[in-house]
């Protein structure tokens, strides 16, 4: 078998280096020829679901000038799994979760068919969990949310001439009691607590003083004579300003006087 192998690819080899590929010739007509041709596009306008984009596209001409330009736009679609959000509502509080999808075509806007899938007390992202939610719209309101509410909302955005899946977004939705939870914590401390903490807070604020008392008296002195001196220069500049000020009224008085 081995034997046979061999001889049947030292019979295929020569013929398949020997074999010509026809060799293609573009009549001379097509040189003459200018096309529209893409020379630049921007970048899709959303990194999830249905967008846009601008096309630039130019006529070419044989010799490679660019003439009559004009700027398409055009759908894009880079990722229709735009991933899960989460949200914290207190029960009680109106609330709304919303996929809305601008679908932007060349030929205008298209509609478009939303879909709801819900999965109740979980959030999760496993489509094996969900089950229909009745409703067509864009958003869910929840007017207001109770606890019942809390789970996964699936929303899939589809086009309506083919159907075509074009984005799909899931809303995770926590629910949180006001019996069990209040996130007001200052509301709760004791007095005692708060002035805990204020005291907590004061004794934070004199590390510097504590830590100038600490240091050498050569390092103190250095100091005192820094701010000495720095005080002096200040004013003996302030007092050059003002004499200055004096002497130059001073001139003009006695010039306008001779004259």
């Amino acid at each position: 078998m081995r034997t046979l192998a061999v001889t049947v690819v030292g019979i295929l080899l020569p013929w398949m280096v020997t074999y010509d590929i026809p060799q293609i010739t573009f009549p001379p007509e097509l040189k003459a020829v200018s096309g529209k041709v893409l020379i630049n596009a921007t970048t899709c306008s959303v990194t999830c679901g249905l967008g846009h984009k601008d096309d630039v596209v130019c006529l070419v001409r044989p010799d490679g000038t660019k003439s009559n330009c004009e700027v398409r736009r055009v759908s894009c679609l880079t990722n229709w799994v735009c991933g899960l959000q989460t949200f914290t509502v207190p029960a009680g509080r109106d609330f709304e979760i919303s996929c809305f999808t601008t679908a932007v075509l060349s030929t205008g806007s298209q509609s478009l068919l939303y879909n709801w899938r819900a999965a109740r007390g979980i959030i999760s992202t496993d489509d094996s969990l969900f089950k229909p939610f009745k409703t067509k719209n864009y958003t869910i309101k929840f007017q207001p949310a109770l606890e019942k509410d809390a789970g996964t909302y699936r929303c899939d955005v589809q086009l309506v001439v083919n159907l075509k899946l074009i984005k799909r977004v899931y809303f995770g939705l926590k629910i949180i009691s006001k019996k069990l939870v209040n996130l007001d914590f200052e509301k709760f401390l004791t007095s005692k607590e708060k002035l805990e903490a204020l005291a907590a807070t004061e004794e934070q604020k004199p590390e510097y003083s504590v830590a100038l008392e600490e240091l050498p008296w050569q390092t103190k002195a250095l100091y005192v004579f820094l701010i000495g001196g720095g005080s002096g220069f200040l004013a003996a500049l302030i007092l050059g300003v003002l004499l200055y000020i004096l002497l130059v009224k001073q001139k003009q008085s006695i010039f306008e006087e001779q004259h």
